[in-house]
C-alpha cells in the first residue's frame, strides 16, 4: 500500500513512520522523503511489497510554505540551531522581493551542514555534531515557482510559496537569500503541502497508479510469462522503463525496460500474484 500522512511539528520523520508502522501492524515500510523535526507536512510512505514502488514514483516537484527572518544565520540555517552571525543592516521590500525572484530557475545550491547528504559514505550531520569539517558540493536543483510572498517588517516574519525540484534544501535558499541581500536569513517554519498534486485531501492510502507517471504497456499471457521467467524477447517499444499489466487488467505487475526493442524485467514487484498465475512447477 502506499499512504500519504501528515508528519507534526516536533517529532523526526523516522518516528512518525515507525509510530505507523507500530499502528498498523507494518512490518515493512519505506519513504520517497524525510521532512525535518521543525518541519510539518506531507510524507509518502510505502509498506510491504509496495517499498519496491518508491523508486519509480514521480515526485519531481514538491510545494512548501516556507517563514524565516531576516538579520541572523545559524549553524543549521534555520531558528533551532545556534546563531553564529547578526546583522541589522535594513533592505527594502522591493529589494527583498527582487532577490527572492532571482533564485527562480535551474539553480545550484550548497546543502547543510546538517543535513542527511552523505560525504564518503556518512551523513554530513554526523560530522557537524563531532565538529569536524567536511566540504558539501554543489547540487542541482529547480525553483519552479516562487509565489504568495508576505513581509512583515515589524515582527521580522516573512513567506512565501514555492515548488521546487526533489532535493532541493529550502534552508540552503533562505540562507542564499540572506547572504545575496548583505544581510542573514535563516528559516523559522517550513511546511510541505503538495507532492506532485496530492495534498491534504488525498491523506489516507492512495492508489499507487496516481503516482506512476512511467509509460505503460499490457502483455499478453505469453510474452508475460517469459517475461517473469527471466527471458527476454523483442517488442515495438521506444527505449525506456515501463509499467506492464496482463491483457490491460490495470494490475501493475512491475516494471519493465526496453533497449533497442529488446523487453527485459526491470524490477519485480507483485511477485505473488504472478506466482499464482505462473506456478513454479509450471515451467518456462
Amino acid at each position: 500500500m502506499i499512504y500519504l500522512i501528515w508528519k507534526e511539528k516536533g517529532i523526526t520523520s523516522f518516528k512518525k513512520i515507525r509510530n505507523f508502522a507500530n499502528e498498523n501492524n507494518v512490518k515493512k515500510i519505506g519513504h520517497s522523503g524525510t521532512l525535518d523535526p521543525l518541519a510539518q507536512g506531507l510524507l509518502l510512505i510505502a509498506t510491504d511489497k509496495d517499498t519496491k514502488w518508491l523508486t519509480f514514483l514521480d515526485q519531481d516537484y514538491k510545494k512548501y510554505r516556507v517563514y524565516f527572518q531576516l538579520g541572523k544565520s545559524s549553524d543549521t540555517y534555520d531558528i533551532e540551531g545556534k546563531i553564529l552571525e547578526t546583522s541589522d543592516k535594513k533592505v527594502t521590500k522591493e529589494e527583498l522581493e527582487k532577490t527572492i525572484f532571482s533564485f527562480l530557475g535551474k539553480i545550484k545550491q550548497i546543502p547543510p551542514i546538517y543535513s542527511a547528504k552523505k560525504v564518503n559514505g556518512k551523513k554530513a550531520y554526523e560530522y557537524a555534531r563531532e565538529n569536524k569539517i567536511v566540504t558539501l558540493n554543489e547540487i542541482d536543483v529547480e525553483i519552479k515557482q516562487i509565489y504568495d510572498l508576505n513581509f512583515d517588517f515589524e515582527n521580522n516574519l516573512f513567506s512565501f510559496d514555492c515548488e521546487v525540484s526533489r532535493g532541493t534544501y529550502i534552508r540552503s535558499l533562505i540562507h542564499d537569500i540572506g547572504l545575496k541581500l548583505g544581510t542573514y536569513a535563516l528559516m523559522s517554519d517550513l511546511i510541505r503541502f503538495e507532492i506532485d498534486g496530492l495534498t491534504d485531501q488525498d491523506l489516507g492510502e492512495v492508489d499507487v497508479n496516481k503516482l506512476i507517471k512511467l509509460n505503460k504497456v499490457s502483455l499478453k499471457l505469453k510474452r508475460l510469462k517469459r517475461l517473469y521467467h527471466g527471458q527476454r524477447f523483442e517488442l515495438d517499444l521506444a527505449d525506456g522503463d515501463y509499467v506492464f499489466d496482463l491483457n490491460n487488467n490495470g494490475i501493475y505487475y512491475g516494471v519493465l525496460t526496453s533497449q533497442d526493442k529488446e523487453i527485459k524485467m526491470k524490477k519485480l514487484i507483485r511477485h505473488k500474484e504472478l506466482e499464482e498465475i505462473f506456478p513454479k512447477d509450471s515451467g518456462n
